[in-house]
């Protein structure tokens, strides 16, 4: 009996010294992909990037407690993550809290990263300090302390103020770290009791530092083109290069928040195509589209005829650009149910408010600029350049007042001139105001030609930028990109 336990504790000792020869780490990577440590590259950049190991990176030699290891250049993984932003700092972070923060302006060719057998991924830089090398790293945020152009971030907006928050900066903001019940599991007579640890970012510090008055519900804006009320005693949790909304219980949870507007107008572009098809059972229709005269940008700019008029704020989608836009007025319907999510996209997953006019027996017609914007139901007139003024207004213009004298009863016209000129020139330049006043004539005298209801509107507004080649634009989660007029009126009366 004793015989055989030697025996059999032989065997063990054989097969464990076996084992531990077989996962024994070559090149200081660990034996099996379970247990390797994997090292994410986040936060404010365009490619987020996970590294098990060397990967396709070149590696050199260096030494690391007196045994040469590989390493890779820290800048070669930068490169294929893409930060952005401006003023871009590194954070090295660990599971247990420890980080170590470096400018990116400081990180050169002596700056490596190291996989280890004692202590996982390594930074390590001769020019900084010790306390740079940060050991068994899960994390290396890039933070960017201001977003580029179009660059995907996080908005609170209140009033015409708001805020910014990369997600870099989401990464170091406070937050309390909560331990969540989320479940009871029952086996026999043992139980176990489920819970998720979190760190969350209560939203109302938002609302705080904006000075908005005390509320309990706001409309948040996700990246997949929805929106929806959202409860302000929520929170958001940062997910790396994005981030969730977390409702007041701690569970419920949105995936992907770009924004949040505390005080959003209650009317939405959604909200024309059914208007103007319950105008339709009573009469004509002429919707006129101003693209670019956000609600903002007339109120700067006053036109005459237009500031005559009861002007309403509306909110528009996200992101805030023209062929977006224009499928959620046609449609009625956000991003993401109708299909045109982004700029390149152009067919609609749903029908257009044609269609429906159409089956109530009206003539239908779309005066458009020089392209398709919008794959419609209807055929759309469209209208290049003729007179080389450098925008195709005169000829949307001639072309809409031929369909009213042709009897069409359900017309949508989009006069593009002011958006060109406020890309070019500036939203509130004197070309740009020059601009809206012809296009102003062109309303007044389509208007004096129609008996019916009339609705103006836009797509989006228009910011100013310090880019001396484009001083105007749109796009972003902001007030003036995303509060547009809404003006309606009975004319021919």
């Amino acid at each position: 009996m004793k015989r055989n336990k030697l025996i059999a504790a032989a065997a063990m000792l054989t097969a464990a010294i076996f084992i531990f020869t077989a996962c024994s780490p070559l090149n200081s990577e660990p034996c099996s992909a379970s247990v390797r440590p994997v090292l994410t590259v986040t936060g404010d950049v365009e490619n987020e990037l996970s590294l098990q190991d060397y990967g396709i990176y070149d590696s050199a030699q260096k030494q690391y407690n007196d045994k040469d290891i590989p390493s890779l250049q820290l800048l070669s993984v930068l490169q294929d993550a893409v930060p952005l932003g401006s003023g871009i700092s590194l954070f090295f972070s660990s599971p247990d809290g420890v980080m170590a923060q470096i400018p990116l302006s400081e990180i050169d060719e002596g700056c490596v990263l190291m996989l280890t057998d004692e202590n996982g991924w390594v930074f390590r830089s001769e020019k900084h300090p010790k306390q740079s090398g940060i050991k068994n790293m899960d994390k290396i945020v890039v933070c960017a302390q201001e977003p580029a152009g179009m660059q995907k971030c996080f908005r609170v907006i209140y009033g015409q103020d708001y805020i910014t928050r990369t997600y870099g900066q989401l990464f170091i903001e406070d937050a309390f770290v909560y331990s969540i019940l989320e479940g009871e599991a029952k086996m026999n007579e043992s139980t176990t009791n489920a819970y998720t640890r979190r760190q969350l970012i209560p939203l109302s510090v938002y609302s705080e530092e904006l000075g908005a008055q005390q509320q309990s519900n706001a409309i948040a804006y996700f990246a997949d083109g929805s929106w929806q009320e959202i409860d302000l005693d929520g929170y958001l949790e940062w997910r790396g290069s994005s981030a969730d909304y977390i409702g007041a219980d701690k569970k419920t949870r949105e995936a992907d928040i770009i924004g949040v507007w505390l005080d959003a107008p209650g009317l939405a572009i959604t909200d024309i195509a059914s208007t103007a098809l319950g105008k339709a059972a009573e009469g004509n229709v002429l919707i006129i589209e101003l693209d670019g005269a956000g609600y903002y940008n007339l109120q700067e700019l006053a036109p005459e005829f237009l500031n005559g008029k009861e002007i309403y704020a509306m909110r528009t989608v996200m992101p805030s650009i023209s062929n977006v836009s224009l499928a959620a007025i046609v449609t009625g319907h956000m991003p993401k149910v109708n299909g045109v999510t982004q700029r390149k996209a152009r067919e609609l997953m749903i029908d257009d408010m044609f269609v429906a006019a159409a089956d109530m027996g009206l003539k239908c017609a779309v005066v458009e600029g020089s392209t398709v914007l919008v794959d419609l139901s209807v055929e759309q007139t469209l209208n290049p350049d003729i007179d080389s003024s450098g925008d195709t207004d005169s000829e949307v213009h001639s072309a809409a007042l031929k369909k009213i004298d042709e009897g069409y009863q359900f017309i949508f016209v989009h006069y593009h001139g002011y958006d060109d000129v406020a890309h070019t020139y500036g939203p509130f330049s004197n070309e740009a105001a020059q601009k809206l006043a012809v296009l102003e004539g062109y309303v007044k005298e389509l208007c004096g030609n129609f008996n019916g209801t009339v609705i103006i509107t836009a797509d989006h507004g228009q910011h100013i930028t310090d880019d001396r080649q484009k001083p105007g634009d749109h796009g972003d989660f902001i007030p003036i990109d995303m509060t547009v007029p809404f003006i309606m009126f009975e004319a021919g009366e």
